[in-house]
C-alpha cells in the first residue's frame, strides 16, 4: 500500500528504500489514530512512533491468505468480498452472492 501522508512519503524518500507497516491496532480492536493511543496500547513493544497528528480514518485492509489453495478471505475491508468474488470466484470464504461465509 502506498501511503499518502507527507511525513511517511518523505521518510521513504530519505531512506531510499521501501518500508512496511501494519495497522496500529491489535486483532479485533478498533484502529488507533493518534500517537498517544499507540503508545498506551503498545508501549515498549514498538521501536518508534512518529507523531504527525491524527491519522485519517478509513476502511481496514482486506486480508487474503494466499498461502493455501484455494486462497481464503480472512477479513473483508476496503475491497469487499463481492469485488473479490468477481475476480477470483473460487476463493474460499466467499459465497456465490459475494458475502463472507
Amino acid at each position: 500500500r502506498q501511503p499518502r501522508h507527507v511525513l511517511t512519503c518523505r521518510l521513504i524518500s530519505e531512506l531510499g528504500f521501501p518500508i512496511t507497516g501494519t495497522s496500529a491496532n491489535r486483532s479485533g480492536r478498533p484502529p488507533l489514530t493518534r500517537a498517544d493511543e499507540v503508545d498506551r496500547e503498545f508501549g515498549a513493544e514498538v521501536d518508534l512512533i512518529l507523531e504527525a497528528g491524527e491519522c485519517p480514518g478509513g476502511k481496514p485492509s482486506t486480508i487474503v491468505d494466499m498461502s493455501r489453495s484455494p486462497a481464503r478471505l480472512v477479513r473483508s475491508g476496503a475491497v469487499s468480498a463481492l469485488q473479490l468474488a468477481a475476480v477470483v470466484p473460487e476463493m474460499a470464504g466467499i459465497s456465490k452472492v459475494g458475502g463472507s461465509r
